[in-house]
């Protein structure tokens, strides 16, 4: 699985990209910089392939958070992967 995120940094909404190699359940999770969990977008299986996922800025409760950096954990039975992003008010 690999992934990425674009527009980054962003101000609005980023795109997150994924790739999935073998089906599968993955898991993906926004952490602030402190390693607290933000949002988790996903923990579903999927079947091999891409996808796409939004992130407009919020938490679980739909707050929105502050500027800052953030990580987007990626993770598979198989792989984990965590890439930064940063996030401008």
């Amino acid at each position: 699985m690999t992934g990425s995120s674009y527009p980054n940094p962003f101000n609005s909404c980023t795109t997150i990209r994924f790739q999935v190699s073998e089906p599968g359940p993955v898991v993906l999770t926004v952490y602030n910089i402190l390693g607290r969990e933000i949002k988790q977008f996903e923990n579903r299986y999927y079947q091999a392939g891409k996808y796409t996922l939004a992130w407009d800025g919020t938490d679980d409760r739909g707050i929105s958070v502050s500027s800052g950096i953030y990580f987007i954990h990626y993770m598979t039975p198989i792989y984990t992967k965590t890439i930064k992003i940063c996030y401008i008010k």
